[in-house]
């Protein structure tokens, strides 16, 4: 008898905690919010988030992923999105047409605000700038740079200028405490920039190896090949045609990707406040 009372408050309880989450919930949903929408080419996540939202980043508190659908967080043009049982929004596929699903948020309101960065192993063999229009220090954007390493280049390919700024690397320090991840900062040649703190870290905690984990690249600028290595000149001329940094010798060079940031995320509210006003 107690056993079954106990089994239905527990069922009470829960069923009170989910009808007081969904009324919660459905006092975001706008008062003009459509029943159902058809996803357009265009759309970003955000702005179908703010036709049933009066909060957009509460998006993930209505969506109710499909589990027939492969990655159902992911939403293309022709999918319907409707207002489903217990105020959540369910998807029901369209003719998928598209190659790619649309982003969360445009790139350009968010582009100034993420860091272009890229790890690779080695750059030593990357394509380097050798020379400047004028031997210059410091080229910019209309100016043009000598680059070494391309012999295959044409005319109309467009590179990314890079700078090695960090190395990452392991240290082994058992002896004192653990293996620790190190971060050692680059000069302009690329090599290790040691200051009076790291000197002193290493007299007192001395490595005894370290595994080299890869190299950071910043992205300086971007530019056009105006001409390959003909006409015996090892050197391909670069057009820089980006305000971006300003590119000097010894920078690198690297194929420009199609897409370089993962745009599948979505703003949410922080998990936890924290004090003075920051968030976590």
């Amino acid at each position: 008898m107690l056993k079954r009372l106990s089994q239905g408050l527990r069922t009470v309880f829960a069923v009170a905690i989910l009808t007081v989450a969904t009324y919660a919930v459905a006092q975001e949903f706008r008062g003009d919010h459509p029943d159902t929408y058809v996803v357009k080419r265009g759309d970003t996540l955000w702005d179908i988030a703010g036709r049933f939202l009066k909060r957009p980043w509460l998006w993930p508190e209505i969506w109710q992923a499909n589990p027939q659908v492969r990655n159902p967080h992911l939403i293309y043009p022709g999918d319907v999105l409707s207002l489903a049982y217990l105020d959540r929004v369910a998807m029901q596929p369209g003719p998928r047409q598209e190659a790619a699903p649309i982003n969360a948020i445009p790139l350009s309101d968010v582009e100034a605000f993420l860091k272009d960065l890229r790890v690779v192993d080695q750059f030593d063999q990357l394509p380097y700038v050798v020379g400047l229009e004028g031997d210059r220090m410091r080229s910019a954007q209309g100016q043009v740079a000598y680059i070494k390493g391309l012999p295959t280049a044409r005319a109309g390919e467009r590179y990314l200028v890079v700078r090695p700024t960090v190395r990452y690397t392991r240290l082994d320090r058992t002896s004192m405490c653990c293996d620790l991840m190190w971060k050692d900062d680059l000069d302009e040649r690329g090599r290790r920039d040691i200051d009076f703190h790291q000197y002193w870290t290493n007299v007192v905690m001395p490595d005894k190896g370290h595994e080299l984990l890869g190299f950071e690249l910043m992205r300086v600028s971007v530019g056009t090949v105006t001409r390959g290595e003909v006409g015996g000149i090892e050197a391909s001329t670069l057009l820089l045609d980006e305000q971006g940094r300003e590119v000097r010798v010894g920078d690198r060079l690297i194929a420009i990707d199609a897409q370089p940031y993962d745009l599948q995320f979505f703003p949410h509210p922080p998990k936890q406040q924290l004090d003075y006003g920051t968030a976590r």
